[in-house]
C-alpha cells in the first residue's frame, strides 16, 4: 500500500489497523532522505534500517546509515 501525504511525503510498506507497521519505504519529500526498513506503530523500530541520503554534488555514492531503530531513533 502506498500514502502521499499533504506534505508530500510518501510510505509504501505494510500497516495494520492504520499504522506503518512491518517492512517499508518513507520517502522525505523536502530533504530527499528515504528510509528503508521495518516499522512498529507508526515508528521505525527493528534490525537492519537504512537511511539513505541524498547523492551530494561532486560525491560518487549516497550517505547511509544502517542499523537498528527503536522507537524511531538509531540505537
Amino acid at each position: 500500500m502506498q500514502l502521499r501525504y499533504p506534505n508530500g511525503d510518501i510510505y509504501a510498506g505494510q500497516h495494520i489497523n492504520g499504522q506503518k507497521n512491518g517492512k517499508g519505504t518513507y520517502i522525505y519529500a523536502e530533504s530527499g532522505i528515504k528510509y528503508v526498513g521495518p516499522w512498529k506503530s507508526n515508528l521505525k523500530d527493528g534490525p537492519n534500517g537504512e537511511m539513505i541520503y541524498p547523492l551530494v554534488e561532486g560525491k560518487e555514492n549516497r550517505a547511509k546509515l544502517i542499523g537498528e531503530y527503536k522507537d524511531d531513533k538509531l540505537v
